[in-house]
């Protein structure tokens, strides 16, 4: 059953401490993405700040959905079905924006995988099943879909904003010239272009590492230092949007 999933018996091995967490992993999960999807969803965003929908009909349905599948995350409800909504706003963002943009948001059909199979969790809905609940005899692959989304994610960034157009991330460094935190540390060498570059091919390293599964646990922990290290240089909005991220990574 469910305890079996969440790390009731041997199928899950984890070491020590780690297995203490199991049974929240998915709560964490889908509370803290739907945190981000709230955020976009006020401003009439889809995903992300730079997906806008804009003050219309289809703006206020797409910002509808977005606040139902957080509501279904973060009540335990229809998570399923929420999850499943949410696969269907990705597919339809390909109609409104350009692809690129849109596959820098495939951590969200990772998580919406994830999510779809195994549900929400620590939830008792009562004698009614929750919907699509059979699916949780695929679990093998939630775990599979969580990294590969998180892991296209990551590489398209290193691509769009860093390798192929480093104008965008360099205008980025002229206004917030902390950010280049080697500066900080008196490497007066590293320039913002070769920081620019070096950012973008850790992101492509730690892309590829988490698509290909090769050791999952210590690419995370790897990643836990830029993504942290950076985030007092960043604005609020910049954390809610790092959140599905830092989720997956937990």
């Amino acid at each position: 059953g469910i305890r079996a999933l969440v790390g009731g018996d041997n199928r899950f091995p984890q070491v020590g401490f780690l297995r203490y967490y199991d049974r929240s992993n998915q709560v964490i999960l889908a509370v803290q993405t739907a945190i981000s999807l709230i955020a976009v969803a006020v401003g009439l965003h889809l995903f992300a700040p730079n997906l806008l929908v804009g003050y219309n009909v289809l703006g206020f349905v797409l910002a509808g959905a977005e606040v139902f599948v957080a509501f279904s995350f973060i009540s335990g409800l229809l998570t399923r079905v929420g999850a499943l909504v949410l696969l269907g706003l990705f597919l339809c963002a390909f109609f409104l924006y350009p692809a690129w943009a849109v596959l820098e948001q495939s951590v969200y059909v990772g998580i919406a995988l994830y999510l779809l199979i195994l549900g929400r969790g620590l939830v008792k809905p009562g004698p009614h099943q929750e919907p699509l609940s059979a699916l949780a005899r695929y679990w093998r692959i939630a775990p599979v879909c969580l990294r590969v989304g998180a892991g296209l994610s990551i590489l398209v960034l290193a691509f769009t904003e860093k390798l192929l157009d480093p104008k965008l991330a360099l205008a980025f460094l002229t206004t917030h010239l902390n950010f280049n935190v080697t500066q900080l540390l008196g490497l007066t060498w590293f320039t913002n272009e070769r920081f620019t570059l070096a950012a973008g091919a850790v992101e492509l390293t730690i892309g590829l590492a988490l698509i290909s599964g090769i050791l999952p646990k210590i690419v995370i922990f790897g990643m836990f230092v830029p993504f942290n290290l950076t985030l007092p240089f960043l604005p609020a909005s910049e954390l809610l949007g790092h959140l599905p991220i830092f989720a997956v990574m937990y």
